[in-house]
């Protein structure tokens, strides 16, 4: 899909829609088929290959994530862009997001949210806390470009400044 040209949203806004159901409390999300299988693999196998158990079925449910990062997942789908952090406390749910992109296999939305997240941080002057870098971390394998970006934001704030924080030395000595 990258060495082609991105197809135009109203190519994939179709009638058929698919129902999304997320979180504990089963949120249902409406969405067009095709722009959703056109973004992600898991999607297309989901709906679309035979031997999927959903295949026949145009809804899914997805309990283990939240409503606010499947409606930043949402927001991403239909226009393509990520609103920009404008605190802290918002990069939980784009960490959330990112885990959900992984698991839809949509690499562009993973390349999207690190670069937010990396922004947010180089912009703000400040590098993430020793929390998400642990949640990214319990939650991603080896090689991780989100990874591979908060331990370098954390490397570099930490080569810069004076001293290294308490609970980051800490860490450190104990492997993280």
């Amino acid at each position: 899909m990258s060495d082609q040209p991105e197809k135009p949203l109203h190519e994939l806004l179709t009638h058929t829609m698919v129902d999304i159901y997320v979180g504990t409390e089963n949120t249902n999300y409406i969405i067009h088929e095709k722009l959703l299988c056109y973004h992600s693999p898991f999607f297309t196998r989901t709906f679309y290959d035979r031997s999927s158990k959903n295949s026949s079925s145009k809804s899914f449910g997805i309990p283990d994530f939240e409503d606010q990062p499947f409606e930043l997942f949402v927001g991403w789908l239909y226009s393509r862009a990520l609103r920009y952090p404008e605190e802290e406390k918002e990069i939980g749910p784009l960490l959330d997001l990112y885990l959900l992109a992984e698991k839809f296999e949509i690499a562009r939305l993973c390349e999207d949210v690190t670069e937010t997240v990396r922004a947010f941080y180089h912009n703000n002057e400040t590098y993430p806390g020793l929390r998400r870098v642990q949640y990214i971390y319990a939650n991603t394998e080896e090689d991780n470009p989100m990874r591979e970006m908060m331990v370098s934001s954390v490397a570099r704030y930490l080569t810069l400044s004076d001293s290294i924080p308490a609970h980051w030395a800490k860490a450190l000595k104990n492997n993280g």
